[in-house]
């Protein structure tokens, strides 16, 4: 059985002297001797300073996205299209390079017409038309709305004497630009929600106007089986989704259960 250990604690030699001395009898202080005046008094070490202490916590490294232009409002933007109407920020290779998107949660540079991809994790035929259809519309709309900005700032600089009036035509095509990227945000949040919408009432209303769910067990069961003879061909997805598709082609059977897919029948 082991013992249990307990914790000593050691005086240091000089104190246990000390105390040793200050004990016997003729070591004992009686008083200053007759004639002499107290002891003098001996000042306390002094004391060392301590290190200044470390901070908390470091400030996290600043982002260097920070220090680019947010806004075409910016005044450096401005300045640079006092000097040409066609210039765009997001054609600096810097910028492109901080702003490149090679992941979920990526920044994307907010002066681009273009949307950042978003991927669903179940089959969804609504946000596959959303993203695939909706969005590249407002991107097509933005980068055109752009294009006439700088054709009119072209357009007002020719009518310019000197700088002061560039400046003005610059001041103008910058707010133009960054109205056309503001609205790209509202047909995205907005127009291409609502499309969403729609979409998702739709599906649910034409999976049950059709009674799709009754399909469904004879198609996964064709599914297993043919997927179990052809799993060793390259396409064997599409060539069983083919051959076990229902004869009404508004039933859709991606969507049927037991796959990664939303439910046809929920409101969510």
């Amino acid at each position: 059985m082991t013992r249990p250990v307990r914790a000593r604690c050691r005086a240091p030699a000089l104190a246990i002297a000390i105390f040793l001395l200050g004990s016997a009898p003729g070591c004992q202080r009686q008083g200053a001797p007759p004639g002499k005046g107290p002891p003098t008094a001996v000042a306390p070490p002094a004391q060392v300073p301590a290190p200044p202490a470390a901070a908390a916590a470091h400030e996290a490294p600043k982002d260097p996205k920070d220090a680019l232009a947010k806004s075409y409002n910016d005044p450096r933007i401005v300045d640079a299209l006092a000097r040409d109407c066609a210039w765009d920020p997001t054609q600096d290779p810097e910028r492109a390079r901080l702003y490149k998107v090679e992941g979920e949660g990526d920044a994307v540079d907010p002066l681009l017409c273009e949307l950042e991809f978003d991927q669903s994790c179940s089959y969804d035929p609504c946000y596959e038309t959303e993203q695939e259809k909706c969005e590249p519309r407002c991107t097509a709309a933005c980068t055109s709305c752009k294009t006439t900005c700088k054709s009119s700032c072209e357009t007002c600089k020719k009518g310019c004497a000197d700088a002061a009036c560039q400046k003005t035509c610059a001041v103008s095509c910058a707010a133009c630009q960054q109205a056309c990227v503001q609205t790209r945000d509202r047909c995205a949040t907005g127009a291409c929600a609502e499309e969403y919408k729609t979409c998702r009432k739709n599906l649910k209303q034409g999976w049950k106007r059709n009674h799709c769910a009754k399909f469904c067990p004879s198609y996964m069961r064709c599914q297993m089986k043919c997927t179990e003879e052809n799993k060793e061909k390259e396409k064997y997805w599409e060539i069983c989704e083919k051959k076990c598709a229902p004869l009404n082609k508004a039933c859709n059977p991606r969507l049927c259960p037991n796959q990664v897919a939303i439910d046809p029948e929920s409101d969510d």
